[in-house]
């Protein structure tokens, strides 16, 4: 059987601390070093990324300065002069584990292109403790994710065919691709898959992080129902999903990702799921009419 090759994708902005922690752990990684290759794209770091990523002689350093803070840019941009067979897209502030890409290695060879998205192991602190909680439980649940068809982009693996047979990520885009594209790929081609054993440590945000998060994803919410014709469904679903608690949404969370202490927070949860929801929503439609406007 012929070994893969896989390219690490990896774009960036102003995250260098934590970048140089990732790359230091992608070249501990126990799938043979000549197996992978590494690629940073910068989207306009002004905090000396350049320069120390510069300083690894094995890692391929690109620039997208054309589409400022668009992660997909980044990532359209390292697929282009991938050489691997796998694309795999790696957020800069995900740390893999030591049998990232091995265990990846394993799911290759069964008759299929690869597709899948690995999981996130959350960092958290005291500070912000019911931020960090929301975060961990609401946002990098591939597991939940992969069972509807679509996966968060920070820990993706995909074959290179299957990404540009269908298209790539939309370009110039800041937030709401990597919903699309997997979804697209699980119902024009093959269903994703989830393995746990990819696993990455991902720091939970804070509230002020989560809140501009949850607004910059409720805007490329608005990009992706417009394209899909699908703009008072969508808008109606959110909404009331605003305004009648999930309990059962949020127990499942809490059993499946939380520890047991969480439990004492299941109130304070339910309520933020809310507010945030009512936020995003609020946001939808003030994004909606910006573009209806033009």
């Amino acid at each position: 059987m012929a070994r893969v090759f896989f390219s690490v994708i990896i774009p960036t902005l102003d995250n260098c601390e934590r970048l140089l922690k990732v790359l230091s752990a992608i070249r501990q990684q126990t799938l043979s070093f000549d197996r992978y290759e590494v690629i940073v794209v910068d989207n306009g770091s002004k905090d000396g990324t350049k320069e120390a990523v510069l300083a690894f002689s094995w890692v391929k350093f690109l620039e997208q300065i054309d589409k400022r803070r668009s992660p997909y840019s980044c990532r359209n941009l390292g697929a282009k002069v991938a050489k691997g067979d796998i694309l795999v897209f790696l957020d800069s502030n995900c740390v893999p584990s030591r049998e990232w890409l091995e265990n990846a290695d394993r799911l290759t060879g069964h008759g299929e292109r690869l597709y899948a998205t690995g999981g996130y192991v959350v960092e958290r602190s005291k500070r912000d403790c019911i931020y960090q909680l929301y975060d961990s439980l609401f946002n990098v649940d591939a597991e939940r994710a992969s069972r509807k068809g679509w996966a968060p982009g920070g820990n993706l693996f995909i074959d290179k065919g299957l990404f540009w047979a269908s298209g790539g990520f939309g370009e110039g885009v800041r937030s709401g691709e990597d919903l699309r594209l997997t979804k697209k790929v699980s119902v024009e081609f093959q269903p994703i898959r989830y393995f746990q054993r990819c696993i990455v440590e991902y720091p939970a945000k804070g509230k002020d992080a989560l809140l501009r998060k949850q607004r910059r994803v409720a805007k490329g919410q608005v990009g992706i129902w417009r394209l899909q014709n699908r703009v008072v469904r969508s808008l109606i679903r959110c909404f009331s999903a605003a305004i009648v608690p999930n309990f059962f949404e949020v127990a499942d969370a809490i059993r499946r990702r939380g520890a047991p202490g969480d439990w004492r927070f299941f109130g304070k949860l339910v309520f933020l799921r809310q507010r945030i929801r009512l936020m995003m929503v609020w946001v939808n439609v003030v994004e909606l009419l910006k573009r209806e406007s033009k």
